[in-house]
């Protein structure tokens, strides 16, 4: 999208979402269909609430990802990114500094959260898991954005990160597991 945007000087939301719909939701859904039929053959038990949270791409909430929904708990990955495709190419199309800046800012926010600085804000309980859970899987999507940008803007050079891969990976990987752990 941002070559895009770059390229032409707008973006065509209409065309992304439709590659998204495309892409997605068709082997999406045509799963759902077939684990439907398969626990009606078998007799398997599955909770309409896993068919919910998968078909409306909510599986990142603690009421539909639990621990012994197996048959459909791989949706989280799917509900977050389906969930920042809603948000994030709207603020590209707006401005690309308002994008980047909102990453940086949900990104500063779920390091706040990870290491429970609301704690200090006083903020309820609910509120904190909700928050919690809406944004908890989104660092992987916005440091893969961010480091996209710093490629792309040669912020940052690729031959860096070849040439230093490995002390990159000794150094660096930890560091962000235990930020993002």
């Amino acid at each position: 999208l941002l070559k895009y945007k770059i390229n032409t000087g707008t973006i065509s939301l209409k065309q992304f979402y439709l590659r998204r719909i495309i892409r997605i939701m068709p082997v999406a859904y045509l799963y759902l269909i077939l684990l439907f039929i398969v626990c009606l053959i078998f007799k398997i038990t599955l909770g309409t609430y896993e068919y919910v949270g998968a078909s409306l791409y909510l599986m990142n909430f603690e009421y539909f990802h639990r621990d012994d929904v197996w048959l459909t708990g791989h949706y989280w990955s799917l509900s977050v990114e389906e969930q920042f495709y809603i948000i994030f190419p709207l603020l590209l199309k707006k401005s690309y500094k308002l994008f980047v800046f909102f990453l940086f800012a949900l990104l500063v926010l779920i390091i706040m959260v990870r290491f429970k600085f609301f704690n200090l804000f006083n903020i309820s309980r609910l509120l904190f898991k909700i928050l919690k859970q809406a944004i908890n899987y989104f660092d992987g999507i916005i440091i893969g954005c961010l480091t996209s940008i710093f490629l792309f803007k040669k912020i940052i050079n690729i031959n860096f990160f070849v040439k230093y891969k490995y002390i990159i990976h000794i150094v660096l990987v930890p560091i962000l597991i235990l930020i993002f752990e």
